[in-house]
């Protein structure tokens, strides 16, 4: 299934478009599992979300489906998504 992050850029949006399986994207880098991929992508577009002109926050906004995020500590290597107050994390639910 195909899954996609959008963020604001400061002039419009980004998108990171890619299958629930892969492991790499030439934005975000190669990881072992899909689930450190896809929470390495979720935080590189947390952290690359800027407000657009005449918002105060930036916008990360996930695809219809399942994001596979594992967590078992406090850090960014654990699993974790470190989420700023500026940044909004919406998702549009379950494919």
């Amino acid at each position: 299934m195909q899954l996609q992050i959008t963020y604001t850029t400061g002039t419009g949006t980004t998108p990171l478009t890619f299958e629930d399986t892969d492991i790499s994207h030439a934005s975000v880098g190669t990881f072992a599992t899909a689930a450190e991929f896809q929470r390495a992508a979720i935080q590189y577009a947390v952290d690359h979300a800027v407000p657009n002109s005449g918002l105060t926050q930036g916008v990360v906004s996930l695809s219809a489906g399942v994001f596979t995020v594992s967590a078992a500590g406090l850090s960014a290597a654990d699993g974790v998504i470190r989420l700023p107050s500026n940044i909004v994390l919406e998702g549009v639910g379950m494919a």
